[in-house]
């Protein structure tokens, strides 16, 4: 008896040295925060008699997490897991009434109210695609009025998501002179100089398997440029390529260039009337979770884009021939944020037109394709997933090009299905492969 009053008392003295329980604290901690967050909200009946409940049921909860603190015993670290895992699920018909509400403020325009929901500090609340939609384009008729530090930070991710997708494409740049002696940096696209009598010409490789638009900025002193050069060049996969020619005159001479790349090529002509392939197994249909000029992401540069929804380790195929110049397949991570840029997996296919097509958010080791390897329209290449900055499991498809300005640019693409051409596909519409 004296043994399991010392117990009591152990428990009592950690309850108030720590705030939440460790046991399952990734699961707990965010349920029992969130009940600090929605008790500060008035709302309907309905959502009141829920949350009491809800309330209540947390109350005995952190308690008994507490006690399996100190005891580990199974049985009761068991029953805990249980007991939060029904709590989850009450926490999601809150937030499933809050985002119903929410949709109400948005019909009633309501924005006062509108701004106190989203403002609420809960990450799901707005994580459906389809709700955050709505949210984003009612704000956006409405910040001139007030604006939200919750609904400012969405907005911005969707730049960074339309950054991020485009990852593959990082412009870079170098510094080159022939005033230092100091070693160059290693680089993938590589400035030779070849002086015969006066003359020096100035070439550059493309390593890389992929072709590059480049800019440069050139820096002369006593030196005469050709006439005949362009600032903005492309340079083709494995190419060396004249950029210009320099007249040398007498006296003390030096150059310099900053030049500067990105993959693609700037005048890459699309053929239109091409057919692509849906990029899934022959006979299979998904659902097209944002087609092109999405509400959510596919603006600006990733007007073209298509999102198809689908489970983890869909087989993906080629939707165009072409040869595989870059892939990534080493990452796990994924969220909705920019500080998963880095991590999507993916495929980088060149055509025969100079446009390029990406396969993007693909699984750990979800690439069957080889860079250099020539691919047939078809073809496995790889393993959906949901990696980099990713809101959940989905295919990003695009194709594009360089432009003159070192960015890309999507291009409207069409689609072959069982059910005929495709040339805009349809948000929650299903699409056969054919």
């Amino acid at each position: 008896m004296l043994r399991f009053g010392f117990l009591i008392f152990c428990v009592f003295l950690f309850v108030d040295a720590q705030q939440y329980p460790k046991t399952f604290q990734t699961l707990a901690t965010p349920l029992y925060k969130s009940c600090e967050h929605l008790q500060e909200i008035s709302s309907s009946n309905e959502f009141y008699t829920s949350f009491q409940t809800y309330k209540s049921q947390l109350q005995t909860l952190k308690h008994l997490g507490f006690e399996v603190d100190v005891t580990k015993d199974k049985k009761l670290r068991k029953e805990y897991l249980y007991k939060l895992r029904l709590a989850q699920k009450k926490y999601e018909y809150l937030l499933h009434l809050l985002r119903e509400e929410i949709i109400d403020t948005i019909k009633k325009k309501d924005y006062g109210r509108f701004l106190l929901l989203v403002e609420l500090p809960l990450d799901e609340l707005l994580e459906k695609r389809v709700i955050k939609e709505k949210a984003l384009t009612f704000y956006k008729q409405n910040r001139s009025k007030q604006k939200s530090r919750v609904m400012e930070a969405k907005l911005e991710d969707i730049v960074s998501l339309q950054n991020a997708q485009e990852i593959f494409t990082e412009v870079k740049e170098v510094a080159y002179t022939s005033d230092t002696t100091q070693k160059q940096p290693s680089t993938t696209v590589t400035l030779q100089t070849k002086r015969k009598g006066r003359e020096l010409f100035v070439t550059f490789t493309n390593h890389n398997s992929y072709d590059i638009t480049l800019e440069v900025m050139p820096r002369y002193t006593n030196v005469t440029e050709s006439s005949q050069t362009q600032r903005i060049i492309v340079v083709h996969a494995k190419e060396t390529k004249l950029y210009t020619t320099l007249s040398l005159k007498k006296g003390k001479i030096s150059y310099g260039y900053r030049y500067r790349w990105i993959m693609g090529n700037k005048d890459a002509k699309h053929q239109d009337d091409y057919l692509y392939r849906l990029p899934y197994k022959k006979g299979s249909a998904y659902m097209v979770s944002q087609g092109f000029n999405g509400t959510s992401t596919h603006k600006g540069r990733s007007r073209y884009a298509v999102d198809f929804s689908m489970p983890e380790s869909t087989q993906i195929y080629a939707a165009r021939e072409g040869v595989v110049v870059k892939t990534k397949a080493d990452s796990t991570q994924h969220g909705f944020s920019k500080r998963f840029a880095s991590f999507g997996n993916f495929i980088t296919i060149q055509h025969d037109d100079g446009t390029m097509a990406t396969y993007y958010h693909l699984k750990k080791n979800g690439v069957v394709v080889s860079v250099g390897s020539l691919v047939k329209r078809g073809e496995l290449i790889g393993y959906s997933g949901n990696t980099g900055y990713s809101s959940g499991p989905h295919l990003h498809f695009a194709v594009f090009k360089a432009t003159e300005k070192l960015t890309t640019q999507s291009l409207p693409i069409k689609f072959i299905s069982a059910r005929g051409v495709i040339t805009n596909p349809i948000t929650r519409m299903k699409y056969r492969a054919k």
